[in-house]
């Protein structure tokens, strides 16, 4: 951490030092995030993902901002967080329902989805895939993580959607595949996560 630290504080020098309109601007700030990030000061990584995303036009600004959100979620600041995901969420044309009727209505009709095709898939590299739509695939993955602490329903129906988008696009990133490789490579983390996942599932 102490090392990190040391990178966020050299990173930051460089920040300051650049000019305004330097194109090297959207990396440094990039970096200071990631090095922030590592010392486990999450507001802060946050606030430079955002200024990175000043710097940065079309998908790359989303991604940008969807980093900063995760930031802002996954350390507390909820109200916050929650503004910059409603943002990205509609930058990205993915409708969510608020209400509770709704969000219920709208899991039912994602898993019915799921029921109506087999989980067989033909897998293929992610360079095959196009970066929007593994983008967004990733996205609704990692929501399903990140919102599960306090709105487990919301975090289920984006499991939903993603297990649906990986397999429309024949993704190699299944639960069922996870779990093969994780008897084949013992690892805490990965089983955790897995549990977790189908936690979400039910």
């Amino acid at each position: 951490m102490l090392a990190f630290e040391r990178a966020a504080e050299l990173y930051r020098s460089c920040v300051e030092l650049c000019s305004q309109d330097s194109p090297d601007l959207l990396e440094l700030w990039q970096k200071l995030a990631l090095a922030l990030a590592h010392c486990g000061r999450g507001r802060q990584a946050a606030a430079a993902y955002l200024e990175a995303a000043k710097h940065a036009d079309g998908m790359r600004r989303v991604q940008l901002e969807r980093s900063a959100a995760s930031h802002l979620l996954r350390c507390g600041a909820f109200e916050a967080g929650e503004a910059l995901l409603h943002k990205v969420l509609s930058e990205l044309k993915i409708e969510t329902p608020t209400s509770t009727a709704g969000l219920i209505a709208a899991i039912g009709w994602e898993r019915a989805r799921l029921a109506l095709r087999s989980l067989d898939f033909e897998p293929r590299s992610v360079a095959e895939i196009p970066p929007e739509q593994y983008f967004v695939g990733h996205l609704c993955g990692t929501l399903s993580i990140e919102l599960q602490p306090y709105d487990p329903l919301r975090a289920a129906l984006f499991q939903a959607r993603s297990l649906r988008m990986a397999l429309d696009g024949h993704v190699p990133e299944l639960l069922a595949r996870a779990a093969s490789l994780a008897e084949a490579y013992p690892s805490p983390l990965l089983y955790g996560n897995i549990c977790s996942a189908r936690a979400v599932c039910r």
